[in-house]
């Protein structure tokens, strides 16, 4: 339960092309297990890769469901990018799906299989010796054990393209996909409770990549507050930019600015719609007004809807 997306934006134009970067954001709540919920003051959920003292980060992870399993795997993702030197968008992608792969079976092999003494490995050598029903068993736990994790893992690569994938979360088929996507076509990405909601709004504004820095800021602070309306979506906001120079938050002043942009439009998006109210009643091509104080009546086509028909009318 939470709100997590990255976008790719463009920064500045030059005759080799436009620069790009990720610019990304999140909410603050923290899911522990599977019922607690909480939202702290002063914690951020982004967890920034960095593979060498004093070099700039240009990796991290936005993970929504359960905040303990994301840490874990992003840590032990953390000791493999560092034992491999690993500055690929791509290639740290592909070693968090390793580290969730091991951390689901890891967990079924404590939960499940430890009390027979077995592990994967030597369930499917040994799952002949069992008895029928508990081998049933034991499968159907097996395969229905999930993480509930969906990650977003993006960054800038050597040669300064941006890059996001998705690790995690339920496929068409109802199961967890642990397989690394590459959401670089669509350039933007949400995952949490609040996404279908945050990516509508991409979506209808026909989003892409060639938006500038300003522009796609401002949506993106925009989609979340739509995100909001979603169960477990938090109100805090934390904002980011990865480009060539590295990973930096924006400040609370900034994010306290967009706030307030937001609130103007907002303001402005609720009298306009009353205005077009106001326009729509007063329309005789609409409503007609009813020999009753105050009251209009709403102009239809009879029940047939055909050529000719009598034209209907109810009170409003």
């Amino acid at each position: 339960m939470t709100i997590c997306a990255a976008a790719i934006c463009a920064t500045d134009v030059t005759l080799g092309g436009p620069k790009r970067a990720v610019i990304g954001i999140s909410d603050r709540m923290i899911t522990a297990g599977n019922e607690i919920e909480y939202e702290p003051l002063n914690h951020t959920k982004i967890y920034v890769f960095s593979i060498r003292p004093g070099a700039s980060a240009k990796i991290l992870a936005l993970g929504s469901g359960d905040s303990c399993k994301n840490f874990s795997v992003s840590k032990a993702t953390q000791g493999e990018m560092e034992k491999l030197q690993t500055t690929e968008v791509e290639k740290a992608a592909e070693l968090y799906a390793d580290s969730l792969v091991s951390f689901r079976n890891n967990r079924t092999e404590r939960l499940h299989l430890s009390p027979f003494d077995l592990t994967l490995k030597s369930f499917i050598d040994r799952q002949q010796d069992l008895a029928p029903d508990i081998a049933n068993d034991l499968a159907k736990k097996i395969m229905s054990e999930i993480t509930g994790v969906s990650t977003i893992i993006t960054g800038i690569d050597p040669n300064g393209d941006p890059r996001i994938f998705s690790v995690g979360g339920i496929d068409e088929y109802g199961q967890e996909d642990l397989h690394p996507i590459c959401h670089d076509q669509t350039g933007f990405l949400a995952v949490g409770s609040g996404a279908n909601q945050f990516e509508s709004l991409f979506m209808f504004s026909g989003y892409d990549t060639t938006w500038r820095l300003p522009d796609a800021l401002f949506l993106m602070y925009c989609a979340k507050k739509r995100a909001e309306v979603s169960p477990g979506v938090g109100k805090y906001t934390d904002m980011f930019i990865i480009d060539v120079d590295g990973f930096r938050l924006i400040s609370k002043e900034a994010t306290k600015a967009f706030e307030e942009h937001y609130d103007v439009l907002e303001k402005s998006i609720q009298e306009e719609r009353q205005q077009a109210i106001n326009r729509i009643i007063g329309d005789k091509r609409i409503f007609s007004r009813s020999s009753g104080p105050g009251h209009s009546q709403l102009n239809l086509m009879g029940w047939h809807d055909s050529v000719g028909a009598e034209k209907e009318e109810v009170e409003w």
